[in-house]
């Protein structure tokens, strides 16, 4: 029995870090033709399934992943990953002559960064049938980003989670957000924790992001858990997270970094340590707490992976919480 099987891509990620990147009015400017000479390369793992599976296993859970990659050694690079951190490599399909999913992230030192991604092998993530019986083996579902050419398996994925009592983690991609709230509906219905940023819940109930406030956030809040969902979680990029739970709403601030090096999976940190906080039975201020550490701790290095904490580092750790009752806002 796993304590959670992550469904979501896995990639392997360069970057291209250089303090010669021009950017004007939150546009990165690159002349055709031009050659520009990156200062430093780092490689490493990632993608939002393989992110998230790292971080849970790290908290102790007994993880594993559903996740394709290539049969080049970039995906050798990513079993090899699952290997180190105690990942179960059950649900890792190899594709013959197929091509992993790759990045190429030009990181500015001021930690902000632009990604080319070739998707590769994440582009049809489940493109077999699947062994629904075994992936019932678990407590928990953990859905990311799936791509999908043909039906998203994510509608399926919550029918298993409501007709076998499963828990199910929902962290939405542009292929599900894609379909609009009728499309969701359903998935959110059957779902314990959503996690959006804040543009994807503004796009999601039509809301204006240019225009968002606190009583808009809880707003919306209120209206995923009116769908059905029990914890709703909107992250707010430095101005922190807010969450729904039951009859309340938590802000809590964004984390105390004294120098950001590279925001490259925050988001995969904060969810990871968040869910699995409440895999693991703490109570909400708990986990808000282990989520917001967790990112702070991940966009202080390069890469996705190497920040994550392990359950030893979080131990204590609690939120810094602003709390308020839905009735009250």
């Amino acid at each position: 029995m796993f304590d959670v099987i992550v469904f979501g891509g896995a990639t392997r990620d360069f970057f291209y870090i250089s303090s010669d990147y021009k950017v004007k009015v939150d546009r990165l400017e690159l002349v055709w033709g031009e050659k520009i000479v990156a200062d430093s390369l780092y490689k490493d793992v990632g993608g939002g399934g393989c992110n998230a599976a790292v971080g849970f296993a790290r908290l102790g859970l007994k993880t594993a992943l559903f996740s394709q990659v290539g049969s080049d050694s970039s995906g050798e690079e990513i079993a090899n990953r699952l290997k180190q951190e105690g990942i179960d490599p059950a649900y890792l399909k190899v594709k013959p002559n197929g091509i992993t999913s790759s990045s190429a992230i030009l990181a500015a030192k001021s930690g902000e960064h632009t990604i080319v991604m070739y998707r590769g092998t994440n582009d049809q993530l489940i493109d077999r049938e699947v062994d629904w019986k075994g992936v019932r083996n678990t407590r928990w579902l953990y859905v990311a980003d799936i791509a999908a050419k043909e039906s998203d398996p994510c509608l399926e994925l919550a029918r298993l989670a409501g007709n076998f009592s499963l828990k199910l983690a929902f962290v939405p991609g542009q292929h599900q957000l894609r379909g609009g709230l009728d499309s969701l509906m359903p998935i959110l219905a059957e779902t314990e924790i959503l996690i959006l940023n804040c543009f994807e819940a503004c796009e999601i109930l039509g809301e204006n992001y240019t225009k968002v406030t606190e009583a808009a956030i809880s707003k919306m809040l209120r209206n995923f858990q009116s769908l059905g969902v029990q914890t709703t979680v909107i992250t707010r990029d430095v101005k922190g997270v807010a969450v729904c739970d039951n009859d309340k709403i938590i802000f809590e601030p964004a984390p105390d970094v004294p120098i950001v090096t590279d925001t490259t999976g925050a988001g995969d940190a904060f969810a990871s340590g968040f869910v699995g906080a409440r895999m693991l039975g703490t109570d909400l201020k708990t986990a808000i707490g282990w989520g917001t550490r967790n990112s702070g701790s991940v966009i202080g290095s390069y890469g996705a992976q190497t920040g994550l904490l392990r359950i030893e580092s979080l131990s204590g750790v609690t939120g810094r919480c602003k709390e308020k009752i839905c009735n009250q806002i």
